[in-house]
């Protein structure tokens, strides 16, 4: 996949924190980036989101 269209990790980390998630762990899996969130109430997520537009493919809560 060509990646000149893709967000950067820096903005996709901003915009998670800004909708309230502490960001605790971010990583480039294939295509894919795979986030570790914790949201404001302690719950801990695993999402794995595009990196063209940063939507989420698959959350789930842990």
């Amino acid at each position: 996949m060509d990646n000149a269209h893709w967000i950067n990790q820096e903005e996709l980390q901003k915009t998670l924190s800004e909708h309230g998630y502490k960001v605790v762990n971010f990583k480039l899996i294939g295509n894919c980036y795979k986030v570790h969130l914790v949201t404001k109430d302690g719950k801990k997520i695993e999402g794995v989101y595009n990196p063209v537009g940063g939507h989420p493919m698959k959350r789930q809560v842990k």
